[in-house]
């Protein structure tokens, strides 16, 4: 429900690309417009090595896999301590986490605990983790949650795929657009495969779980310098 759907996502790439044709002055050599394809975010949810990476988050050491199974949640600030109303008032409403500003990623165990206590029925009362698991490692999910969790994931796995297939998509149909209305521009568009591929590992991640580091950065702009497609329509790699 929170994902953009993919033929808006087409829409809004044909639109964006279709105005730097327009607007756009090519280099005096020619201009390529490299359309990146689609990462594989789903690396942060399901990753061990992402998940298990350490990072220091409210004042102690703990794994994304916990930070991300918590929610990004931080205890919230007590009033007694707070300065003034407003600060406690941000600290409840805008805490600064992946949570609240990508809950596509970040908020789904919160929302898949919400739908299995609404909607789960008196005859599925299992509970979502042992009392062992409760005390030992209470971020860990399983059971019921644990469950929806995997199937959201999933859903969003396919919303990917569907991006990278509109994504190319849009690119053919820009070229055809751009072949008839300006034939004489010295301006390409191509489309990316190999980021499609790009496999993260820990170091690749910042410490907060969710951006890439300086390094993971690099490795997308290797294969965007490595891409010697000027004059080609789409190269696939394979």
């Amino acid at each position: 429900k929170l994902l953009t759907p993919h033929d808006s996502y087409k829409k809004s790439l044909l639109e964006g690309l279709k105005y730097l044709y327009r607007n756009g002055e090519p280099a005096p050599n020619g201009t390529e417009i490299i359309v990146v394809g689609f990462l594989g975010v789903t690396q942060l949810l399901v990753s061990d090595d992402i998940l298990d990476k350490k990072v220091l988050a409210f004042g102690e050491q703990m794994s994304c896999r916990e930070l991300r199974a918590r929610n990004y949640q931080y205890p919230l600030l007590d009033p007694a301590k707070a300065r003034n109303e407003e600060t406690v008032y941000f600290s409840h409403m805008m805490p600064p986490n992946p949570s609240g500003y990508c809950p596509t990623l970040f908020a789904l165990p919160m929302l898949a605990r919400g739908e299995v206590g609404l909607f789960s029925g008196a005859a599925d009362t299992k509970p979502d983790q042992d009392q062992s698991t409760k005390k030992n490692e209470p971020w860990k999910l399983s059971g019921r949650t644990k469950a929806r969790v995997d199937e959201m994931v999933s859903l969003l796995s396919g919303r990917v795929r569907q991006f990278r297939t509109v994504s190319v998509e849009a690119v053919r149909e820009v070229l055809d657009w751009a072949r008839e209305q300006y034939p004489a521009k010295n301006m390409k568009v191509s489309y990316l495969y190999d980021t499609e591929k790009l496999a993260f590992e820990a170091d690749d991640i910042a410490q907060d779980c969710f951006h890439l580091s300086p390094k993971g950065h690099i490795k997308i702009a290797e294969k965007v310098l490595d891409h010697q497609s000027l004059g080609e329509v789409i190269s696939e790699s394979k």
